[in-house]
């Protein structure tokens, strides 16, 4: 039987602890907001039985560093007739079990018929998070953007895990999830493992989500959730990044989270295409700084090309001088910011700045010691076209077809591949008529490509 009140413990001595006494419903991710937390309760008493034996091999691996501290996750997918079986095991050298989700060690899967749709899908989308004191909460997607607390059918078992004798090395979790219960068959269910270790219970999770690719697995969003395979491995979505040009995820202030409305970046296969819109908005998070990849865009020669526009009252945190443009960051943090210089007046309030500059950076730090800015005259009342040329290390910044600035060695690893992004500081945005290319034979690549530099 579990006790509560006890404190962090080695898993030699002592498998499970406890920080609290409130049963979280809330979200396990950063933004919180998206589950309700207003059912909590009492933690109850938990039974939780040993098991002594080896983890396989063969099973999908997930780990989790959170302060120094590694939790190692070994996962197997049994796709049965009419229930889907997923098995964890969880290696982990302490093991807190937090008041709450998003402060406590645990397992989640996140669940839902296998679906293009960004979003979730009401009745479909679930999760189900196991606590590593057996206790279990359950969400569904009460609409596109929500889950609500929701017991949807799936069921948890608990077990202490120990790989030899009683000494406990971490956690197993047993989940069953009947594919009644999501709306889903065993030919398509998308299915997101996720693993959460905290080294102390007043910590933050650190929170990681099993993925096939790069770009991550955007947990808000099912269609980059894997789809399970009968020989348990996992694949890809269809189409499980389904923007035109630009990733799924954005960055605020270092966090991984969607501000951007990316619901009409259309793929270039896409009909809509020529209609292609992406918007930042004030509602759809901190206005502060947003980055927003050209994830298709990743190499040592590359163009990208926007039309930016500023919606009705776009500046965010009365900053006096606002700016929006693109970054170039190799993986060092060395590059620049190419941006338009958005002053608003002291008087009036009004966007007054005609300039467009850039500012170097080294090692993340912006220098704005070495800034250089020119007048273009630059509008806030009407869209501009921002450019961005890279070749190895040469690299041209353009506004309205016209270089502004040119380097032979703008600072950047010359050999490395780089992905480009859009950024604002302090500024709503509407992008239209985006583009990018890798391509050495694309028109905009020629025209801008020096005759000396060659094509390495």
């Amino acid at each position: 039987m579990i006790k509560k009140g006890m404190r962090v413990l080695q898993t030699g001595v002592a498998l499970l602890v406890f920080s609290g006494m409130v049963l979280m419903s809330g979200c396990s991710e950063p933004d919180e907001q998206r589950d309700d937390p207003s059912d909590q309760t009492d933690i109850p008493d938990v039974t939780v039985e040993h098991v002594t034996e080896t983890a396989p091999q063969d099973g999908l691996a997930l780990s989790a560093l959170s302060n120094g501290e590694n939790a190692e996750s070994i996962w197997k997918i049994a796709l049965n007739e009419s229930a889907a079986e997923v098995s964890v095991w969880v290696k982990d050298v302490s093991v807190v079990c937090g008041e709450t989700e998003r402060q406590s060690d645990g397992v989640c899967l996140y669940l839902s018929k296998a679906s293009g749709t960004w979003g979730y899908t009401v009745g479909s989308s679930s999760r189900i998070f196991a606590f590593p004191d057996g206790r279990i909460t359950g969400y569904q997607a009460k609409d596109g953007q929500t889950m609500e607390s929701m017991d949807f059918g799936a069921s948890a078992r608990v077990y202490s895990w120990a790989e030899q004798g009683d000494v406990a090395c971490g956690y197993k979790v047993v989940f069953t999830v009947p594919y009644s219960s999501i709306g889903a068959d065993k030919d398509s269910l998308a299915i997101a493992p996720t693993l959460h270790n905290v080294s102390f219970p007043s910590f933050d999770a650190t929170v990681r989500a099993y993925s096939l690719t790069d770009y991550g697995t955007d947990l808000f969003n099912q269609n980059t959730w894997p789809v399970a395979q009968a020989d348990g491995s996992l694949r890809l979505n269809t189409e499980p990044y389904p923007t035109g040009e630009f990733s799924y995820k954005s960055s605020v202030n270092g966090t991984e989270n969607s501000y951007w409305d990316l619901s009409e970046d259309y793929l270039s296969s896409d009909s809509r295409y020529p209609e292609r819109r992406v918007e930042l908005t004030d509602t759809l998070g901190n206005g502060n700084y947003n980055i927003l990849n050209f994830y298709r865009t990743n190499g040592r020669l590359f163009y990208c090309e926007s039309v930016f526009t500023l919606p009705e009252d776009p500046v965010h945190m009365f900053d006096p001088a606002p700016k929006f443009g693109f970054r170039l960051l190799d993986s060092n943090s060395n590059g620049l910011y190419f941006y338009i210089d958005a002053l608003v007046s002291s008087f009036t309030g009004d966007i007054v700045g005609t300039s467009a500059g850039y500012c170097p950076v080294t090692n993340g730090a912006l220098d704005w010691s070495r800034a250089s800015s020119k007048n273009v005259g630059y509008s806030a009342e009407k869209p501009v076209q921002l450019a961005l040329f890279r070749h190895d290390g040469v690299v041209k910044l353009i506004v309205n077809d016209e270089v502004i600035f040119s380097f032979d060695d703008a600072g950047i690893d010359a050999t490395a591949a780089i992905m480009p992004s859009v950024f604002s500081f302090n500024l709503g945005l509407i992008l239209t008529d985006y583009c990018s290319t890798t391509d050495e034979s694309d028109p905009m690549i020629r025209k801008y490509l020096d005759n000396d530099a060659g094509i390495n």
